[in-house]
């Protein structure tokens, strides 16, 4: 039988399913829904000491065909007053005493507003509190992407205000939009930090609008350079969290365009114990949670693993740079006639931007091994996955 209990932190949560800021955290009422639901822990969308305006402006849905890549919006931050998250926290308590609760909060650069936040919330009993580094640096100047966790003294200097108020973990939640990831978590431990999300989102445009030429989302001619929330944001995300488990091995959570448990088996491969999930349940609701965690159970035992722990950080090793590659390992392209429809896309793409290996005949695509530089980009192109990479020695496929 399959076990999806992991543990985090010192908390041992059913389900590695955390559900992230966002619309289904971001009252009290749909935080303790999502409770009832099942999911593994909650991440409360972030409490401010004094709620700022938001403005009345959808999210940009970013779209190819019938396929949503994502939203362009604004960093999830509640409209609700700390008071009502006070009381709603006490009740969600009464029914979920022991369940993982965590609160985002924001105080700007006031250090009394972060530490009275900090009580306030330690008293009512949440388990630890979230850091957003890709909130606004309140010490910088003001700009779209000032992220709080571009500049890691800042960041530092607000961890240790909430660490003076309360002995409760603290999570960060890093921001991706760096050149290095590193110096932020280090210093964020260094400041008392106990663990991380990895990570925020991108700072990112949703489109141009091509009859009238505005930004989109806009508001008039005015269009709002966002954060992007989506699958797209994945691989970025991806390699953040195997750098941070590589380099640091401190509790993390792997978040960034998690809409399915497939994915988040690939953030536990790379180290992560548990996955944030947030536009996904947007999308698809709360209910989710119940296919997140029959695919996982179904995949562990499919798999003979009979917990999450045989499969978290098994992708480590096997990450390398160019320089590390091993140049003898040869590859091929095959393809499956049965799926091949004849499309000639593939010979396109290689003519194009290959080796010319591919040709037609009687209507399907035929590989010429000896011309095969063994590329992949007939693999990626080719839209019935009729292509597949084998090792040239053995003719075995090769991992996809």
């Amino acid at each position: 039988m399959t076990d999806l209990t992991t543990s985090f932190l010192d908390f041992r949560l059913p389900n590695p399913f955390i559900l992230g800021p966002g619309p289904c955290t971001s009252t009290w009422q749909t935080a303790l829904e999502a409770l009832k639901a099942g999911w593994g822990g909650i991440v409360l969308s972030t409490i401010c000491s004094s709620p700022p305006p938001l403005p009345q402006m959808q999210e940009q849905v970013i779209r190819a065909g019938y396929t949503r890549w994502g939203v362009i919006g604004a960093e999830p931050i509640s409209d609700q007053p700390p008071e009502t998250w006070i009381d709603g926290i006490s009740q969600i308590r009464a029914a979920f005493p022991s369940s993982l609760l965590f609160a985002s909060i924001y105080g700007g650069a006031d250090p009394e507003a972060w530490q009275v936040l900090a009580k306030q919330l330690t008293g009512v009993g949440v388990s630890g509190f979230e850091l957003n580094a890709c909130l606004a640096n309140p010490f910088g100047q003001p700009s779209a992407d000032n992220d709080l966790g571009k500049d890691p003294d800042a960041l530092a200097r607000i961890i240790g205000w909430i660490r003076e108020a309360s002995s409760l973990p603290i999570l960060v939640k890093l921001s991706p939009n760096v050149t290095d990831i590193l110096p932020a978590a280090r210093a964020a431990l260094k400041a008392g930090a106990n663990a991380f999300i990895a990570t925020g989102s991108l700072t990112a445009i949703g489109g141009i609008d091509t009859k009238n030429l505005p930004p989109q989302p806009n508001r008039g001619v005015q269009g709002l350079l966002g954060r992007y929330h989506g699958p797209g944001l994945k691989p970025v995300a991806l390699r953040w969290t195997a750098t941070i488990a590589k380099s640091l091995g401190s509790p993390l959570i792997g978040a960034g365009g998690i809409t399915t448990w497939q994915d988040a088996v690939e953030f536990f491969a790379v180290g992560a114990t548990a996955a944030l999930i947030g536009i996904g349940a947007t999308w698809q609701g709360i209910e989710m949670i119940a296919d997140l965690k029959t695919g996982l159970a179904h995949y562990l035992k499919e798999h003979g693993f009979p917990t999450l722990s045989e499969i978290r950080g098994r992708a480590l090793p096997n990450i390398v740079g160019f320089d590390q590659l091993d140049l003898d390992y040869k590859l091929v392209a095959a393809v499956d006639e049965e799926l091949c429809n004849g499309c000639e896309v593939c010979v396109r793409a290689c003519r194009d931007g290959g080796f010319q290996a591919i040709t037609m005949s009687e209507g399907l695509a035929i590989i010429h091994a000896s011309k095969c530089d063994g590329c992949g980009l007939c693999a990626c192109v080719c839209p019935t996955n009729a292509i597949r990479m084998r090792d040239r020695q053995s003719g075995q496929q090769a991992p996809s």
